[in-house]
């Protein structure tokens, strides 16, 4: 079972002992230059136990309104990372190698901190938070979060979220510019591509029967909308149509299967490639 299905060729899968895979190759271009910001540390106390903060960004550079609104979604990110975990919330700042090694240093502290307390030891704390560049074209730029966090015991998650921003105005791509997404058609459709692409089986009632709505129908993803360089990305969350289990169900809808769904605005971020563009 897929943990999650990522278009682009750089995968952003954390976990726990894997650590955080870096983006080598690069989708960045002279219109939308982005450098690779990181920070890590990690301990092992004498008794076994671990502590591991890694916080890796792919930070805009050209200055333009697009760059300014990525850079407080990741700013924002960060800060409700932290405040619903009850972790020490970084200060707004500047994207920069400082904020990295101060994000890492003190959550480091707070969880070093929590291992020496002899009434918490829990068998370790992690968290790895990842916001990956994944695809830039003249018309757009598509951004992933990642958070993959362990508090000890069975407190943990796993959350991938991704965002697409227009260039020419610096406006996210939201559900609002597909309005048709809701019709049952598309939903079908989505629930076509999750079976084959990342349940891997031809049996839709088969994947619908481990919904968790009681209907077995396919609720619309609290996820944006995310546009790769091959077509729509559909991401659902743990437990949001399915157990734990199951990871994060995702799956691509191609481009020229989504013309009829969408808005002229939004068919013109589609490749030129696609029929109609």
């Amino acid at each position: 079972m897929k943990k999650i299905l990522l278009a682009a060729a750089a995968v952003f899968l954390l976990s726990v002992t894997g650590g955080c895979d870096k983006i080598k190759q690069f989708f960045g271009s002279e219109k939308f230059p982005v450098e690779n910001v990181a920070a890590a540390d990690s301990v092992t106390t004498s008794d076994g136990l671990f502590a591991k903060v890694e916080i890796d960004m792919d930070v805009p550079k050209n200055g333009s309104a697009s760059a300014d609104s990525i850079t407080k979604w990741i700013l924002q990110s960060c800060r409700s990372v932290c405040e619903s975990s009850g972790l020490p919330v970084p200060a707004d700042g500047k994207l920069d190698q400082a904020y990295a090694d101060s994000f890492v240093r003190n959550i480091s502290a707070d969880f070093n901190r929590q291992l020496s307390d002899p009434e918490w030891a829990p068998m370790g704390l992690s968290l790895s938070i990842s916001f990956p560049c994944d695809t830039v074209t003249d018309r757009f730029a598509t951004y992933f979060s990642t958070t993959d966090i362990y508090l000890g015991g069975a407190h943990g998650s796993y959350l991938c979220f991704g965002r697409t921003i227009i260039l020419e105005d610096a406006r996210w791509l939201t559900w609002d510019m597909i309005p048709r997404a809701k019709d049952q058609d598309f939903l079908r459709m989505v629930l076509g591509e999750l079976a084959s692409q990342y349940f891997e089986t031809s049996e839709q009632e088969a994947v619908q029967g481990m919904f968790l709505p009681d209907n077995g129908e396919l609720p619309f993803p609290v996820c944006d909308p995310v546009l790769t360089d091959k077509g729509l990305m559909v991401i659902y969350q743990q437990y949001e149509i399915a157990p734990y289990s199951a990871g994060l169900p995702s799956c691509l809808i191609p481009y020229d299967r989504l013309k009829q769904f969408v808005t002229p605005e939004a068919a013109a971020l589609f490749p030129a490639d696609v029929e109609g563009n």
